[in-house]
């Protein structure tokens, strides 16, 4: 999204109709849509302006625009502020879109009709294309934009077609759908004038719960993918988890488990399963038992030890005394002097252990 919150300009704005002035924002209808900074310290300034006053919400700067004007000879007046986006939007894909918006103080009205439009080309270059468009984001009619000291937040999600490379934000409602509400009398214009600041788009995450898999018990498996910034993660159940809110937690079931993720970001509530058996025909071998002293005439008997270990005896010279690339407990004591020795195992899946064995006669 550039310039989300209006900081950045190719000269400071000196007086009204100036938004293209935060580039690469424009006015697509022509009209007198405004640019404020605090770079001004006159009419179009940052906080104090000719429209009221307001802090930014977002850095230093924001846009103005008129989202309806009460006039008998000019009906169905509106301005609007538009940008390119960075990217064209993806087929299929949700995207989640949030800008704020303030009443000016110096507002006879206050409107709940406040939208974005995406579209491959901009909006129009004429008030009636504008008028008959179908914005995707709408705010809602019963939410009237009268907060003159604070921001209001506009949020809302979109399935994309795929051509969206444009965002345009206004009123597209005539003057006779547009929720109108009287809040003061006596301001100097009649009309409802709002300021417009840090505008974002972004795609919203896939929830992904990974891919059902096997395992044998005592054995685990992770769940999920990377953490995404700004998304909850909740996991149930819980058991066999390592922890139940994060995007990809170890998994430990004791039986057959199917885990379920939800997820909830910009609002929107997402869930995706997958499912762990516990198989129960795996061969589980027993703990590995070595001996560590042999006495007299005794044979070096290991237990637990996986079919396909190799095993080598080395004395303490470092001579081998003893090899055997499938041990079956067939070295025997009496075949080497007393003393101390190095056995060294290689298992099947590549892995070693040594030991030392002491011979006793």
């Amino acid at each position: 999204m550039p310039n989300p919150s209006f900081e950045f300009f190719t000269s400071c704005p000196t007086t009204g109709a100036q938004i293209q002035l935060a580039t690469p924002w424009v006015d697509p209808d022509a009209q007198s849509s405004d640019y404020f900074h605090t770079c001004n310290v006159g009419s179009v300034g940052v906080p104090q302006n000719i429209c009221g006053y307001e802090v930014a919400q977002d850095g230093l700067g924001y846009a103005g625009l008129c989202s309806y004007l009460s006039n008998q000879f000019i009906q169905n007046y509106r301005e609007f502020i538009e940008v390119a986006l960075t990217d064209t939007l993806r087929s299929g894909k949700k995207y989640c879109v949030t800008f704020y918006v303030s009443l000016a103080d110096s507002s006879e009205y206050a409107v709940s009709n406040i939208s974005a439009y995406f579209s491959p080309n901009g909006g129009g270059t004429n008030i009636p294309n504008y008028l008959n468009y179908n914005p995707q984001i709408n705010n809602p009619s019963s939410n009237v934009i009268n907060d003159i000291t604070g921001w209001t937040k506009i949020s809302g999600t979109f399935l994309a077609v795929g051509n969206e490379k444009y965002i345009t934000i206004g009123n597209f409602n005539d003057d006779t759908t547009t929720n109108i509400m009287l809040v003061n009398p006596s301001a100097p214009y009649a009309f409802s004038y709002l300021y417009v600041d840090n505008v974002s788009v972004y795609e919203l995450a896939d929830c992904i719960a990974g891919t059902s898999s096997q395992i044998c018990p005592g054995d685990s498996v992770q769940l999920g993918i990377a953490p995404v910034a700004g998304v909850t993660y909740s996991w149930q159940p819980t058991v066999g988890l390592s922890d139940s809110i994060i995007s990809n937690p170890v998994a430990r079931p004791i039986t057959t488990t199917t885990y379920t993720i939800t997820q909830t970001e910009c609002e929107v509530i997402s869930t995706a399963t997958i499912t762990i058996t516990v198989k129960t025909d795996c061969d589980i071998l027993p703990p590995l038992v070595i001996p560590s002293i042999l006495i007299g005439n005794e044979m070096f008997k290991v237990s637990g030890l996986p079919p396909g270990s190799s095993l080598s005896v080395f004395d303490a010279r470092g001579r081998q005394v003893f090899l055997s690339a499938d041990y079956h407990n067939e070295f025997g004591s009496a075949s080497v002097a007393a003393g101390t020795y190095i056995v060294w195992f290689t298992f099947p899946d590549g892995s070693e252990q040594k030991q030392k064995l002491c011979i006793v006669h």
